[in-house]
């Protein structure tokens, strides 16, 4: 499988485990696929490709804490975010699927919907998806700003306020079914992108399922 054809998209649901990270970081440096993360990525994967946070106060916040001096190609909506930090700008706007003109995201309401719209603009067709658990515990409540009995996050909770998100609406006992309805539409909209889901014990149903572990075995024997 030629490089160019897979890219590895990190995001930050729990199950995105050091074990998973390693493998990751392992495949990259192999030239299996290259690496996409997202917002607190950054930290734990020196080795990223690519980063957007949708969130113009994730930057703002973290841009000079190490982000700055991340070699990640950086990305965002916002034009004046862009000028600001000097990211690469990309405008979004509301949409189904992932958009056929390479100019432009589908805002999605997340960074986990629309860093693999970048890697679709680059080219990339394979998409492997980490950390899309797409569901949080059971006694989540968003609208009263209760995490529940389990984390969020891989890493925990932000312990910056400003970086809290409490998706309220389309959660249903825990599942974010909203980004999951997003999903869906991109399997029917862009039959052309193979997505695999990396994340153990997602409740995202509607693309097949494998280890990272195994796809890299697979890759490292063909």
């Amino acid at each position: 499988m030629l490089l160019a054809q897979t890219a590895v998209i990190l995001a930050t649901g729990p199950s995105l485990t050091p074990e998973v990270l390693a493998v990751a970081r392992r495949g990259r440096e192999l030239g299996a696929w290259r690496l996409y993360g997202m917002n607190r990525l950054w930290r734990d994967v020196p080795e990223l490709d690519t980063f957007l946070a949708c969130n113009k106060e994730f930057v703002e916040l973290e841009w000079d804490r190490g982000l700055k001096q991340h070699r990640a190609e950086k990305w965002h909506w916002d034009l004046q975010t862009c000028i600001r930090f000097g990211l690469n700008f990309i405008p979004g706007k509301w949409g189904d699927g992932f958009p056929k003109e390479p100019t432009v995201i589908h805002f999605g309401h997340s960074s986990g919907f629309q860093l693999p719209q970048l890697a679709y603009h680059a080219g990339f067709r394979r998409l492997l998806l980490c950390g899309y658990d797409m569901r949080f515990a059971a006694d989540y409540d968003g609208k009263n700003h209760r995490i529940g009995s389990t984390p969020r996050h891989y890493f925990g909770e932000y312990q910056d306020a400003q970086l809290q998100h409490w998706p309220s609406q389309k959660v249903r006992d825990g599942v974010f079914v909203e980004l999951i309805e997003q999903f869906e539409k991109v399997k029917r909209i862009n039959p052309e992108v193979e997505i695999v889901n990396c994340s153990p014990g997602s409740a995202m149903e509607c693309f097949p399922m494998a280890t990272l572990s195994g796809l890299l075995d697979e890759w490292a024997t063909s």
